[in-house]
């Protein structure tokens, strides 16, 4: 997965030409995209570890086994 977000970033990088597009891009698109992403990530191990607790709540109550 990192691989895939440093092949993403390398790409987009080799795309500017010059000072003032990489301050639009580091204005306008990453400083969004980042904060998308993290809270999309978060969101998403947040949802993980909630359904991974869930399974083993399940299944200590069906094997009978206590905390």
């Amino acid at each position: 997965m990192s691989y895939c977000f440093c092949a993403i970033f390398y790409s987009i990088t080799l795309l500017i030409r010059n000072i003032t597009q990489i301050k639009f891009f580091q204005r306008e698109i990453f400083k969004y995209t980042t904060i998308f992403l993290v809270f999309l990530f978060s969101g998403i191990i947040l949802f993980l570890a909630y359904m991974k607790k869930l399974k083993n709540d399940k299944s200590k109550k069906n094997t009978g086994g206590s905390t």
